[in-house]
């Protein structure tokens, strides 16, 4: 400090509390130790199946999300051995659980895209645990559809809302807003939210939207797996029309045909 001479008269002092911020930068260079020592708490829990839907590799955090070990899962069929309506293994507690895992599964090995599914199941230790599924295909050097890629995220509360929440419709007002010279300089918007009457109305619709469209994937699985029998039912009607048959044999052989078309 210095008086009107300009001569040094003392010393002036301005303290700043960073306890706060000294505490905030110790979380996070915990945060940061901990994982350069184990970077694998990064990974996400991951698993793969096949086209048959035999489970060929389960990551250490999907071990530590569902206690089940990876010796136990691999090479096991994923919907019936692994997540189950018994007692082993991952268990779920509604069969349309399984069938559900099945259609997005056959959607994705048919060519679809990547879809998604929220489900829960009852882990090793015996508590609830709901994830949301990321399924994604996996393809070989040519192409071709060799298996699928999954990723399990733990459903927070504010995911589940958000997946299951309620839909709030609402009215959208748009308007110009001009300046004195009468260029347009933004857009004033009003929202109107839709009566109880009308958001019902609305959620009964969305609701039978969601049905048809679950309807028409559980046709779509129910006509796939249909169809791979009956090739074989063709593959042998062939045969047998290039054998050395009976006119009686032919004639059935034809009937059978004709009720296949």
């Amino acid at each position: 400090m210095k008086n009107e001479k300009e001569n040094v008269v003392g010393t002036c002092f301005v303290g700043q509390d960073l306890t706060g911020r000294k505490t905030d930068m110790n979380k996070y260079t915990h945060v940061y130790v901990g994982i350069m020592r184990n970077p694998s708490t990064l990974i996400p829990p991951i698993f793969t199946v096949d086209e048959f839907g035999r489970c060929l590799e389960w990551n250490n955090a999907m071990q530590k999300l569902t206690g089940m070990k990876r010796e136990q899962a691999i090479d096991r069929m994923l919907l019936g051995e692994v997540f189950t309506l018994d007692k082993f293994g991952c268990r779920v507690k509604y069969h349309y659980t399984l069938t559900n895992i099945m259609i997005l599964f056959n959607g994705i090995t048919v060519g679809g895209d990547a879809n998604k599914l929220l489900f829960g199941f009852i882990d090793q230790q015996g508590k609830f645990v709901e994830v949301l599924l990321s399924a994604n295909r996996r393809t070989d050097v040519n192409g071709r559809i060799s298996g699928i890629l999954c990723f399990l995220h733990v459903a927070s509360l504010e995911l589940q809302y958000a997946l299951q929440g309620n839909f709030v419709k609402v009215l959208l007002l748009a308007n110009r807003r001009t300046n004195a010279d009468g260029r347009i300089t933004g857009i004033l918007c009003f929202l109107h939210v839709a009566s109880p009457e009308l958001q019902y109305a609305l959620q009964v619709q969305r609701m039978s939207e969601q049905a048809a469209a679950s309807s028409l994937n559980k046709l779509a699985y129910i006509r796939q797996e249909l169809r791979k029998p009956l090739k074989g039912v063709i593959l042998m009607q062939d045969l047998m029309g290039s054998s050395d048959l009976s006119r009686e044999q032919r004639q059935l052989l034809r009937t059978s045909v004709m009720c296949q078309q």
